[in-house]
C-alpha cells in the first residue's frame, strides 16, 4: 500500500473518546495483501498522536491445481508421481494411506511426490492452508490392476454328459477393475458381486464353451 494514499476509515471515528470505543471499521472483503492503518488521535487543545499497524489481509482460499493424476486413473504400475500448483508460503498437507505428509513447495509454488500404490483403489487428498488458515481440498483416486481378470468357472464341469438341449454357464470373474465378459463370443453382464450366468443351448456330439475376460487395460484371460 503507498503509504501516501491514505483512505478515511468510515464508522464513528470523530466522536469524544472518553476511555475506550469502537473507532471505526474498514470493508476489506474486496482487499488483499498487506497494508497499513495509520490512527491520529486529537485532543482537545489540538495535540495529536499518531500510530500506525500493518496488518495482513486474505479473503480467498488459496489457489490448487492438481497437474498429476487425472482422477479416476488406471494403471499396473507400482508408483504414480503426484504433481501440482499452488501459492508460495502455504502448507500443503498429503493424505495417503491414513497417513499425514508434510510437502515441500518451491519458489514458483510448485509441488511434488512419489507414492507407491497397493492393489485396488488409492485415495489421494491435497490440503493447501494460507497463512490466515483458510482452506483448498482436492483429492484423486488411482486405481493400480496389477494383474489380468481371473474367470471361476462353476458350471459346467469339464467333459460333463446332459440329456438335456441347454446348460447353464456360471462362474465369477475377479479383477479390481472394470471387466467384459463373454460366453461363445456373446457379452454377458456381471452382477455386482462379478458373478455371471447365462443359459445356452446345446447341439448332438461335443460341445465347446469358451469364457473370455477384457479389463480396461485390454488384457485378456480366457477358459473353455
Amino acid at each position: 500500500s503507498n503509504l501516501d494514499d491514505w483512505h478515511r476509515i468510515g464508522g464513528r471515528s470523530t466522536v469524544p473518546v472518553t476511555r475506550e470505543c469502537f473507532l471505526g471499521q474498514w470493508d476489506a472483503q474486496r482487499l488483499r495483501g498487506e497494508y497499513v492503518i495509520r490512527l491520529v488521535v486529537a485532543s482537545g487543545s489540538g495535540d495529536e498522536i499518531e500510530d500506525r499497524i500493518r496488518i495482513s489481509i486474505e479473503n480467498e482460499r488459496p489457489r490448487l491445481e492438481i497437474l498429476h493424476p487425472p482422477d479416476d486413473l488406471l494403471t499396473p504400475n507400482a508408483q504414480v508421481i503426484v504433481r501440482g500448483r499452488t501459492e508460495k508460503q502455504v502448507a500443503i498437507t498429503l493424505k495417503f494411506d491414513q497417513i499425514l505428509t508434510r510437502l515441500p513447495v518451491d519458489e514458483a509454488g510448485n509441488f511434488v511426490v512419489q507414492l507407491f500404490l497397493r492393489e485396488g483403489a488409492n485415495r489421494i487428498e491435497i490440503t493447501v492452508t494460507n497463512a490466515m488458515e483458510l482452506e483448498t481440498h482436492a483429492h484423486r483416486t488411482v486405481f493400480r490392476d496389477s494383474q489380468p481378470p481371473e474367470i471361476d468357472l462353476d458350471s459346467p464341469l469339464d467333459f460333463a454328459v446332459f440329456n438335456v438341449p441347454y446348460v447353464a454357464v456360471s462362474g465369477q470373474v475377479r479383477d479390481n477393475a472394470d471387466v467384459q465378459l463373454s460366453i461363445n463370443e456373446i457379452d454377458v453382464p456381471l452382477k455386482m458381486d462379478w458373478r455371471f450366468e447365462r443359459m445356452l443351448q446345446l447341439k448332438e456330439g461335443t460341445n465347446v464353451i469358451r469364457v473370455e475376460a477384457v479389463d480396461r487395460l485390454d488384457r485378456t484371460t480366457k477358459q473353455q
